[in-house]
């Protein structure tokens, strides 16, 4: 699963140009690519690469989804990747790593705050289908791995991301500054 609006920062080409890699080597995938679309001549273009790369069958791009139905996809799938070009610290990281599904993204911004590489998921360079094929490959081929990169990215989910934590943070800041 890639969650997010379908535009050129999201860099989701470079994942389809990945999943090509992974065709090719014959490891089996179904990539869903959930989000608004709302940069329609990149979205024309994604859907070329993913033509001629023959990943019709492969590739889902349903648009938008009730978040609902993202929490499930999450729960179904074997993993998320975003390689994206350029983010903060996006809520679909700490939403898959929460239902424990481990996460391989790029190397921007906020994201390297939040995975643990090579212990809850891997960071890559989003430019680098070849690399991020190889992570792919690696988590789809080693399900010992995935459950346990997925139960510690749940693991920090819920250390640094649950409610309680954070207004428990929050109360300790405000506290501090008034002694």
């Amino acid at each position: 699963i890639f969650p997010g609006i379908i535009t050129s920062r999201k860099n989701q080409i470079s994942l389809i140009n990945a999943l090509a890699f992974l065709k090719k080597d014959n490891v089996k995938f179904h990539c869903v690519l959930p989000g608004p679309i709302v940069d329609t001549a990149y979205f024309d273009e994604l859907r070329r690469t993913i033509k001629k790369s023959d990943l019709e069958k492969d590739v889902t791009v349903p648009g938008p989804v009730p978040f609902e139905h993202l929490l499930s996809l999450y729960s179904e799938c074997s993993l998320m990747v975003l390689t994206s070009l350029q983010e903060t610290a996006p809520l679909v990281i700490s939403e898959a790593m929460a239902t424990g599904t481990p996460v391989i993204a790029s190397q921007v911004s906020g994201i390297p705050y939040m995975i643990s590489s090579e212990k809850s998921g891997f960071l890559i360079n989003p430019n680098d289908p070849e690399q991020v094929a190889s992570r792919v490959a690696i988590l789809l081929d080693d399900n010992s791995l995935r459950k346990k990169y997925g139960e510690e990215s749940r693991r920090i989910a819920l250390s640094r991301w649950k409610s309680e934590v954070i207004v428990s943070n929050q109360l300790n800041e405000y506290a501090g500054l008034v002694t």
